[in-house]
C-alpha cells in the first residue's frame, strides 16, 4: 500500500505519478473531506480550512513531486492543517519533500501527527532555492531529492495523520514550504506453509519446503525447525535456493535433532 499527495497552484501544470494525488490547497476541492483512489486505495484527504492558504506552480522541468508547493506566510503566528485518513494503523513510511523550487527559505517547519501526537518535527530548517527538506529534515537539491532523500517510519495508533505547516509564532524571515509527502505501508505477508519434511536426518541435503509469501529473496529472513515445546533452531545459513513459494535447504552434520512426539516442525519469518 503507497499513496501521496503533490502540492501546486493547478493540477495540469504536471502528471502525477499513479501512486500521487495532485492537490490544489486554495480550492474547495482540496477541503476536507475528499476521497480518492490513490494508489488502488480510497483514501479520504483534505485541508481542514481554505482560510490563509497559498501555493505556487514553479518548474514543470523538476520530478512532478517537486513542480510546486503549498506554503504559509508564517508573518501571521499560527499553523496551516492538512489531514489524511489512513486506511490502517500501523507503519508506514514516510517520505517528504519541503521546500520552494525557485526561492530560498529560512524557517521551513513542519510537524506529521498520529491524531495528537507529534511523530516528526522539522523545525525552521533554511533552505536555498531548489532545496527539499526530505522526512529528516536534510536538505537535497531537486536533482538529488528524487533518489537520495530518506523516509521515516512512523507507527500510528490511529488512523488520523495531521500534517501542520508553519510557525507556532510570528516570524517575518521566511515561508514554510511543503511540496510533496508519500506513505507506503510496512509488508505485512501472510506466510503459509503447505508441505515440509516430516523428519530430518543430520547431513541430509536438498530438503524442500513450500509456501507462500516467503519473498522473492531470503535477505535477511530466517527459517528454523522445531516446535514451540521444545524451541526452534535456525538454520537459515544452510538454505540454498530461496524464492516466494520454495526453499531449498540442507541439515548440517552437526545440528542438534530437535524433536518431541509431536514431531518436527519448520517456521519460516520474512522480514
Amino acid at each position: 500500500m503507497s499513496f501521496g499527495f503533490n502540492f501546486r497552484n493547478e493540477i495540469s501544470f504536471v502528471t502525477d505519478g499513479a501512486n500521487d494525488q495532485g492537490v490544489q490547497i486554495t480550492s474547495a476541492t482540496a477541503l476536507y473531506p475528499q476521497t480518492n483512489t490513490i494508489g488502488g486505495e480510497s483514501i479520504t484527504w483534505g485541508v481542514t480550512t481554505l482560510t490563509g492558504t497559498e501555493c505556487r506552480d514553479r518548474y514543470d522541468t523538476n520530478d512532478v513531486r517537486l513542480a510546486g508547493m503549498w506554503f504559509k506566510a508564517n508573518a501571521t503566528a499560527g499553523v496551516q492543517i492538512f489531514r489524511v485518513d489512513l486506511p490502517a494503523t500501523g507503519t508506514y513510511s514516510i517520505n517528504i519533500a519541503a521546500g520552494d523550487p525557485q526561492y530560498a527559505s529560512n524557517a521551513n517547519t513542519f510537524r506529521i501527527l498520529d491524531n495528537t501526537t507529534s511523530k516528526i518535527f522539522v523545525d525552521a530548517v533554511a533552505t536555498t532555492s531548489g532545496q527539499f527538506l526530505d522526512a529528516t529534515g536534510t536538505p537535497y537539491t531537486n536533482a538529488t531529492w528524487p533518489t537520495s532523500n530518506t523516509a521515516v517510519d512512523v507507527t500510528f495508533a490511529t488512523t488520523t495523520c495531521f500534517i501542520e505547516l508553519g510557525t507556532t509564532t510570528a516570524d517575518t524571515a521566511a515561508p514554510s514550504n511543503f511540496s510533496h509527502i508519500h506513505f507506503t505501508a510496512a509488508a505485512t505477508a501472510s506466510i503459509s506453509i503447505d508441505t515440509a519434511p516430516t523428519s530430518v536426518t543430520r547431513g541430509e541435503t536438498g530438503l524442500t519446503l513450500t509456501g507462500t509469501e516467503f519473498g522473492a529473496t531470503k535477505g535477511t529472513s530466517t527459517l528454523e525447525y522445531g516446535n514451540d515445546t521444545v524451541g526452534w533452531i535456525d538454520i537459515s545459513a544452510s538454505v540454498t535456493s530461496w524464492s516466494d513459494t520454495t526453499l531449498t535447504f540442507d541439515i548440517a552434520s552437526t545440528i542438534a535433532l530437535q524433536h518431541d512426539a509431536t514431531g518436527y516442525k519448520f517456521k519460516v519469518t520474512v522480514v
